[in-house]
């Protein structure tokens, strides 16, 4: 912190402001300045939605990226580099949370006060438990089936069909300025980590017979 209590470079000792932004330069020295404690949707200049703008996002992402890339850095001492590494870590963390929409949603719930929830721990719904079952019985059928291509085929189908249904759910959740339903949404998430984790395996019994 500096005399005046704003943040303050950690070379020169300039104020930094404007607090709470993220604030990549000193603008006396230019200095490169550690990562702020800000938010993902904060870091890339966003609300905290779970409708992103995945363009801005995009954007927003290149832009930062390039300022901070340790290839810029490479001559600079030690603190800089530290810093470079530091931010570009972030960045590429945040953005691959906020680019993907079931992390997007699980990280909006974080910051909504809900805690991640452990798969195993989770109380499913009896209904999901019998489709889990089902899902399940049909892919362990199809390594042994006449047509496992045409078998995996169809079984994918159906997952993304039941991951289509659990996303909307999700949008209706989450799509507004804050989260309607949180304890609904932390469900659905569950879900869709199983029927994401069933489409890497279909994939990978897939590769078996080609």
């Amino acid at each position: 912190m500096s005399e005046t209590g704003a943040p303050a470079c950690w070379r020169c000792q300039a104020d930094l402001k404007p607090a709470g932004q993220p604030v990549l330069f000193c603008p006396a020295c230019n200095a490169l300045q550690p990562s702020p404690q800000l938010d993902h949707f904060e870091l890339f200049g966003l609300a905290p939605a779970y409708e992103l703008d995945l363009d801005a996002l995009e954007d927003s992402y290149r832009a930062v990226s390039r300022l901070v890339h340790p290839d810029r850095f490479a001559t600079a001492e030690a603190r800089e580099k530290r810093f470079s590494l530091e931010w570009s870590t972030r960045l590429n963390e945040a953005y691959a949370t906020l680019r993907d929409p079931l992390k997007r949603a699980e990280y909006l719930l974080n910051l909504s006060g809900v805690p991640s929830q452990d798969e195993s721990r989770t109380v499913m719904d009896p209904a999901f438990l019998g489709e889990q079952m089902e899902f399940r019985e049909r892919l362990e059928e199809a390594r042994d089936s006449n047509d496992p291509l045409a078998a995996l085929d169809a079984l994918r189908r159906d997952i993304r069909s039941a991951t289509t249904e659990r996303m909307d759910g999700l949008r209706t959740d989450l799509g507004g300025e804050t989260p309607s339903n949180t304890a609904s949404a932390a469900i659905l998430i569950q879900e869709l980590k199983f029927f994401r984790k069933l489409l890497e395996e279909a994939d990978r019994l897939e590769e078996q017979f080609d």
